[in-house]
């Protein structure tokens, strides 16, 4: 699993695998927000979030919930994070970022469950 910088957990997550898969904020302008201030945002290259998943997997039998950090994860293209398939029985649901979506809850993270 590699992060960079700070990763901030949200209080709902707190049992959520949690996988960097932007670095920073897009917006980063917000005068009453110092999350993110030390951070240039940037998209991590999809291939490093899979391999940080399917590590994820391997080394944790059950992971019920995973959290997609940092600051805007939801601003990821859908099609490199739609049809995900973690190694082994797990598929994870597209985030939506509205949680009205089977699998998802209304912060953009996302729900592991069985095939």
């Amino acid at each position: 699993m590699k992060y960079i910088g700070r990763v901030f957990r949200p209080p709902s997550e707190a049992y959520s695998l949690i996988v960097q898969a932007t670095i920073g904020c897009s917006h980063n302008k917000c005068a009453f927000c110092q999350m993110y201030k030390e951070k240039k945002f940037c998209v991590r290259p999809i291939e490093e979030v899979f391999d940080d998943l399917a590590g994820a997997r391997r080394a944790y039998p059950v992971i019920e919930r995973v959290f997609l950090a940092d600051g805007d994860a939801l601003i990821l293209p859908q099609e490199n994070v739609s049809g995900l398939v973690i190694e082994g029985d797990a598929a994870v649901c597209l985030v939506n970022g509205g949680g009205d979506a089977p699998g998802t809850s209304a912060n953009g993270s996302i729900i592991l469950g069985h095939r």
